[in-house]
This record gives C-alpha cells, structure tokens and sequence, in this order.
C-alpha cells in the first residue's frame, strides 16, 4: 500500500476519534448549562450541528479519495502483475526457441537450407529479445531521470528506410510494408531513441493487425515539422482504452489467457520519448478498420 494511502488513513481515523472528543465535551458542556437561557442553548445546538456538517463532509470526501487510491493501487497492482508475467512469458519463448533451434543444428544432419533457415529464425529471436531489453533500459533511464542522450544530426530518410528492410526481414512475410518516404529528412536528435519510437510502433501494429494486412509506413517534412505515422489495418482501439494505452505497462484483458505478444511498456515508451523531444503524438482509430499513431517532432 502507498505511504500517501496509509498517511490518509491515519489522519481520517486521528479526526473521527478528536471529533467525537470534541462532541463529547460539549454534550458534558451543554448538560452542565441545561438551566442557561435558551438562546445560548440554541447558539451551542447550531454550533454543534455545524461542525457535524463540517466533520461528515471532511468524512466524506476523505473516504471518497481513500476509495480513490485504493482503486489506482489495485489497478497498478493488476498491471505490475500482468508485466511481470508478460515479461516471464516474452523471454522464456524466444530463449527456448532458439535453443531449440541450436539443439537441432547441432544433433541432426541438415542441408544447407534447412539450416540457414533455423539460423534466420534464431536471429529473429535474438532480435526480439534485445528490443524488450532496450525497452525496459529506456524506461528505467527515463524514470530516473537521468540523461537520455546527445543530441546529433540523422538522416531520418536513411534510418527509417534501415529500419522497414530490417523488420520486413521479421515481419514481412505476414505484413507487406507499404512505405511513403521523402527524401533528405534530417533531424537533431538521438538515433537509438528514433529507432525505439519507431520499432515498437510497428510491433504493435504488427500485434494487434491480422496476418497479411500491410502496415503502411510515412515519413516526411512539413515546414519545420517531421511527421511520422505509422499505420495498419487491425483491431482499432476503443474509445475507452484510447486513454489508457499510454499508460505504464498497459494491456488490455487477462495476461494469463492474453494472444498477443509485449510488455505494456511499449505505447508509455513512445509516449515519453516523444515528450523528451518536445513532440506530439496523435492517435486516430476505428474499431475493426485500423489505427494510425502520428508522430510530430
């Protein structure tokens, strides 16, 4: 429980049990002074049910916020625990993929391709766990506020183009990548964090889009502006979890029973290395037709 949660409680349970003190002396007050003209016990009767009034609605509003972080606590609970079995989940699966991958080179007599093939799968396995890896480092250096990076001169036409033939290697199989890239984008800024941005915004679009939908890739320069958007033809978003998805480790429904694959650092990833480079991000979707995140830097 949070120390703001226990230190409410303490105060609220400090000043029910000082209130009734004070109720108590001036009921032992007003029997003393039963004989005293009528209107001071009327003075003392209003002054008594004025601090009652005052009491319940302090009363009130602290159990109210009580109730309030208790809520948040159980929510942050439920997704710390959905994390830490996400996170078991996505480096026990790639660690026994390629091991088993390794144990088939090594114990059986393959041709060349077979095993190039297995190779190929192992990389992409690697691959993944060194993105989750980032992830995780990036948001630890981000919570703890330490220095993100120098800021340099890229060329965002070149990185981003690296990245789309990369993941095209990963995804492309089960989702063309439809680009749209202008030439000579630069930009002053940390190419490690650009590419973070950029990977797990097409992972997610990858995860949550059916197999053979393209995710459609633009990059270009408006003015002094860089867009980004990254767009695929998935799920969507619902109106209600547009608001949350942002948000710290993040996934919808149970992770137990959960298909799709991640963390829920993603999206809070993104969000604030956005932030760091004074950028918006704009999210457009519909359910059953697709999402489209924008990035304006």
């Amino acid at each position: 429980m949070r120390k703001t949660t226990i230190i409410l409680i303490y105060f609220l349970s400090f000043y029910i049990i000082l209130q009734f003190v004070w109720w108590g002396y001036h009921l032992f007050q007003l029997n003393e002074q039963v004989l005293k003209s009528e209107d001071e016990l009327n003075k003392k009767y209003m002054m008594i049910i004025g601090e009652g009034i005052v009491f319940f609605s302090i009363l009130l509003y602290g159990i109210v916020r009580l109730m309030r972080s208790v809520k948040k606590e159980i929510e942050l609970n439920r997704q710390k625990r959905n994390f830490l079995l996400s996170v078991t989940h996505e480096l026990k699966t790639p660690l026994a993929s390629i091991k088993l991958n390794l144990q088939t080179i090594k114990k059986r007599q393959l041709d060349s391709e077979t095993q190039n093939n297995l190779i190929d799968k192992s990389e992409s396995e690697i691959v993944r766990l060194e993105n989750i890896v980032n992830n995780i480092l990036a948001v630890t250096r981000i919570e703890s506020k330490s220095e993100l990076s120098e800021k340099q001169d890229v060329n965002l036409t070149r990185l981003v183009q690296d990245q789309v033939n990369s993941m095209s290697q990963n995804y492309g199989k089960n989702h063309p990548f439809q680009t749209q890239i202008q030439e000579g984008v630069s930009w002053k800024g940390d190419p490690g964090l650009f590419e973070l941005i950029f990977s797990n915004l097409v992972e997610n679009a990858v995860k949550y889009s059916a197999e053979g939908s393209p995710i459609v890739v633009v990059l270009e320069k408006k003015s002094n502006q860089i867009e980004l958007s990254v767009k695929d033809s998935g799920i969507g978003i619902s109106k209600e979890e547009r608001e949350k998805i942002f948000n710290k480790f993040y996934r919808s429904g149970n992770e137990e029973v959960r298909q799709t694959k991640g963390t829920g650092l993603g999206l809070y990833l993104v969000k604030n290395l956005v932030g760091h480079y004074n950028g918006q991000i704009i999210v457009k979707s519909e359910e059953n037709k697709g999402t489209e995140f924008k990035i304006t830097l």
